[in-house]
């Protein structure tokens, strides 16, 4: 009896033949095409932050820098694949975004009917740097935090909002400076949305000028 209530402990911990004993998380590639003059080097140094974001609810993150439309960002995107635009000033400079998008927008995202085909943000860093001056915080930091959340709304193929953390809608100067993060609600449909894409299909988008069809969510 007693060998017998053993073997089944280690079937319990060592688990069925076949069978992995942790799954690969699940992964989104950013590619990113960067229009500022901030560098290269403090763009990728930002993206830690976003990428540690996304980690800390089980999402892993790989991107490509694009530096103008090279081959490796002229090709159609892969269904886990998604566009983030980083752009020099603010939403009413250079045509980068419509009307809808307010002068104090730290970012906004096109999204679509199918949220599986939303695959393109924007996050304005002149504007980031204003607030993370004026906050006295780390503009690297605040970069990646605003990236980490247009990409939510992406992956998530919605406009909602959450009252307080990185999915806030605004935020205030006071708050530039705190840290932030998803919440635990936020993260399980995170991860449940990066796994439907990794299952998905190829979009074919490439990012000139601003996108004029579907919805759109912004953070300010």
């Amino acid at each position: 009896m007693r060998l017998a209530n053993v073997g089944w402990v280690l079937c319990l911990v060592l688990g069925a033949p076949g069978m992995a004993l942790s799954e690969p998380l699940p992964v989104v590639n950013i590619r990113v095409v960067d229009l500022t003059e901030i560098g290269r080097d403090r763009i990728v140094d930002s993206l830690d932050v976003t990428r540690s974001l996304f980690s800390s609810v089980d999402v892993a993150v790989a991107w490509t820098y694009c530096s103008g439309m090279s081959d490796d960002c002229s090709t159609p995107l892969e269904a886990n694949e998604v566009w983030l635009r980083i752009v020099p000033g603010h939403a009413t400079q250079d045509g980068w975004a419509h009307k809808w998008v307010s002068a104090g927008a730290l970012g906004f995202s096109n999204l679509d009917a199918d949220p599986d085909a939303a695959v393109m943000s924007t996050v304005f860093a002149g504007q980031v740097t204003r607030l993370a001056h004026a906050a006295r915080a780390s503009s690297r930091t605040l970069l990646g935090q605003v990236s980490a959340h247009e990409i939510a709304h992406l992956l998530l193929g919605t406009m909602n909002h959450t009252y307080t953390g990185l999915m806030a809608e605004r935020w205030p100067t006071h708050t530039a400076s705190r840290g932030r993060s998803f919440s635990a609600d936020v993260g399980i449909q995170l991860r449940a949305a990066v796994l439907r894409r990794n299952r998905g299909r190829r979009h074919l988008v490439v990012p000139n000028g601003p996108v004029a069809n579907g919805r759109r969510a912004t953070v300010r």
